[in-house]
């Protein structure tokens, strides 16, 4: 069991590496190649990698699938919704606050959503400890905020639309990821595993960007040299399948604790990735932003988990 835990706490601190990566790698990318080519190069070749990986594994999830066509199109729908913000995101501002905001966002969503009526089967209710702490990290994402828009990030020279802009989509982003989420815990609990809903979520996303870039001549494909375009294509594919399968591994093997604890730093990771590429200045207002995020979430973290184990019955 301890075995199984160290296993998995590697595995969650190799996806804050990975995300990191591609998140640095996709704010540079989006900037030298188009932003349509990026989307559907990134997207067409993950479709294609989890399908194919569907095909060799659980087969039987494509009839599954189709049972759950509804749920699939709203995960679809989200996806698509949700990494085009972000990626419209990466372009105005700079990588570790598009993380910060991205993340930030997401336990207030979870209670919007709950309002809403968006829930998985097994949703609970914040403490008031937890809303405290909610309060904090917005409070944290304000401070952010006016780091980015004084022109105090990585990013100095941005204008006020760009850098409101672009945490805005990074916001817009966290929210409506927060909600396919939500639709994938509903079609797993349905009996279809992780790699089915992988090899079909990002199917939209990437005719959208096929369409765009080929349909509206918004490529800039064909002046690039192929040799090129087949390392970017092998990177893209290499930076956004191995968080995804590596969160996904590491998620079945710690507690939630642990998981809440790795992932909280994935912005600072971020910050520490820009400052090796070197493309973007370091700021260390922004470092210190993404340090009190993590502090704020661990916090938590820990307090969700003291509170389902003060509530469990006692053996």
């Amino acid at each position: 069991m301890i075995r199984t835990h160290l296993v998995g706490v590697f595995l969650l601190i190799a996806f804050t590496i990975t995300q990191g990566m591609r998140d640095v790698y996709l704010s540079s990318t989006l900037r030298a190649f188009g932003f349509f080519d990026t989307v559907f190069i990134a997207f067409a070749m993950a479709t294609v990698f989890f399908m194919a990986l569907l095909r060799l594994t659980r087969p039987d999830d494509f009839a599954r699938i189709r049972a759950q066509w509804g749920l699939m199109l709203a995960v679809n729908l989200a996806t698509a919704g949700a990494w085009l913000c972000y990626f419209g995101a990466l372009k105005l501002v700079e990588p570790s606050v598009v993380n910060t905001v991205f993340s930030g966002v997401s336990p207030m969503a979870v209670l919007g959503l709950a309002m809403l009526g968006i829930f998985a089967a097994d949703r609970a209710r914040a403490m008031a400890v937890e809303r405290l702490i909610h309060i904090g990290i917005v409070a944290a994402l304000v401070f952010l905020g006016w780091v980015v828009l004084s022109g105090r990030s990585g990013y100095p020279d941005v204008s006020v639309i760009s850098g409101l802009g672009g945490m805005l989509l990074a916001g817009v982003s966290g929210v409506i990821i927060t909600a396919e989420t939500i639709f994938a815990k509903r079609m797993n609990e349905a009996g279809v595993s992780a790699t089915g809903v992988l090899a079909f979520r990002f199917i939209l996303i990437a005719l959208i960007g096929g369409v765009a870039a080929f349909g509206f001549g918004e490529t800039s494909l064909p002046s690039i040299p192929p040799g090129e375009i087949a390392l970017m294509a092998g990177i893209l594919l290499a930076v956004m399948v191995a968080p995804l399968f590596l969160v996904q591994r590491g998620l079945a093997m710690t507690s939630p604790l642990t998981t809440g604890v790795v992932t909280a730093f994935a912005p600072s990771v971020i910050f520490a990735f820009q400052a090796v590429e070197g493309r973007i200045p370091h700021s260390g207002w922004v470092l210190a932003a993404t340090l009190v995020y993590a502090a704020l979430s661990v916090l938590a973290v820990a307090a969700r988990t003291w509170f389902v184990a003060a509530k469990a019955p006692a053996r």
